[in-house]
């Protein structure tokens, strides 16, 4: 009986700590993706924009509480500047900074503003995931403001700082094309205090 019993308390830890709580400690699961709603990451929605440059990859955190396929990927483009193309790859997180290649969106057209999408048809499981987005010249997008944001991304001192996804691990830098297979120790940075606006579709 008491096999039954620990058995059945362990189950029960296991549904909280995976699904998470409410005031009453009963499991609380994510109500799923509502279709024909865009998604961004955790942050604070400024509409803030963001410069980025040629062959540098600007990478963020993002969370899927339950798997999904989205429909769209993309980014929003405010002013135009060198770049005719940028891609988005979005990499399982691992340790800190993006990790293994889970879809490649391959070339979007940014020589016009609004919104670029890539239509997209593979599953992506519930997990921590790092979208990024790689452009071969200049572009300006939309962008968040993560500076109250440190969850899961890390800070470089306790005092604050930015989030340790804004630095890459290495000097190099992820020059525009494929994306590949793995990560590696390409650069995965933002100069600037906010992070590029990654949205996913449902």
């Amino acid at each position: 009986m008491w096999i039954a019993k620990f058995l059945i308390a362990l189950l029960l830890l296991s549904g909280v700590a995976h699904a998470g709580f409410v005031g009453t400690g009963q499991p609380v699961a994510f109500p799923g993706w509502k279709t024909g709603v865009y998604y961004s990451h955790p942050g604070e929605d400024t509409n803030a924009t963001s410069s980025l440059s040629a062959n540098t990859a600007y990478a963020n955190l993002w969370v899927f509480p339950v798997g999904g396929t989205p429909s769209k990927i993309g980014i929003s483009v405010t002013a135009t500047g060198t770049a005719t193309e940028c891609r988005i790859g979005v990499y399982k997180y691992k340790d800190g900074v993006p990790d293994a290649l889970v879809l490649d969106t391959g070339a979007l057209n940014v020589q016009s503003t609004g919104e670029k999408e890539y239509t997209n048809t593979t599953y992506i499981p519930a997990g921590y995931y790092a979208p990024l987005v790689v452009c071969n010249g200049t572009v300006t997008t939309r962008s968040m403001d993560l500076e109250g944001e440190p969850y899961g991304l890390g800070q470089p001192n306790p005092g604050g700082g930015s989030p340790i996804m804004r630095y890459g691990r290495t000097n190099t830098t992820l020059n525009y094309g494929p994306m590949p297979s793995t990560f590696g120790d390409a650069t995965a940075v933002s100069s600037a205090l906010n992070h590029i606006k990654i949205y996913f579709k449902f």
